[in-house]
């Protein structure tokens, strides 16, 4: 065997070993967030926060759940308009869970933002959304929701 045959042979093994090594990594990371995360984004913001709307208690949802960054985008009056218009279009709130239960993380600002896609039900219609969350004082609030790219066709007010 040569000298390059052997550089050839090495090189691609540890090319190989290296993408094995932060493939799982990032499995790990993915399983960690799946796990762990998703079932407390539930328990602590979608479930409390489909309920405040449910209810209309839009006062409670938007200064409990919504983070100051949201805040500072969408006014109150601005909020409860569009929660009407989503009443209006979508029918009563049934549910608001996630899609496949995966939420991507990244650092943004020096903050994790956790990304994913919810499945906004109402009575009548159903359109899925990208909500990206933050950690905000020790709980998890909205930081931004929009359309999910998915569903782009039909766009109504961003505020979910």
């Amino acid at each position: 065997m040569t000298k390059s045959r052997l550089h050839d042979i090495l090189l691609i093994t540890g090319v190989v070993l290296v993408t094995g090594i932060m493939g799982f990594i990032g499995y790990l990371q993915t399983k960690d967030l799946q796990n762990n995360t998703t079932p407390q984004l539930v328990e602590d913001l979608f479930a409390p926060y489909a309920k405040c709307l449910n209810q209309g208690d839009y006062e409670s949802a938007y200064k409990s759940y919504l983070s100051e960054s949201y805040q500072s985008k969408f006014d109150f009056e601005e909020y409860v308009k569009s929660q009407k218009l989503n009443r209006e279009k979508y029918g009563k709130l049934v549910s608001l869970e996630p899609l496949s239960g995966i939420f991507i993380s990244e650092k943004s600002k020096g903050k994790w933002i956790y990304k994913g896609t919810l499945v906004y039900k109402g009575e009548t219609s159903t359109q899925r959304i990208t909500a990206a969350i933050e950690i905000e004082n020790g709980k998890y609030k909205f930081f931004r929701t929009y359309p999910s790219t998915v569903t782009m066709r039909d766009n109504v007010p961003l505020v979910y």
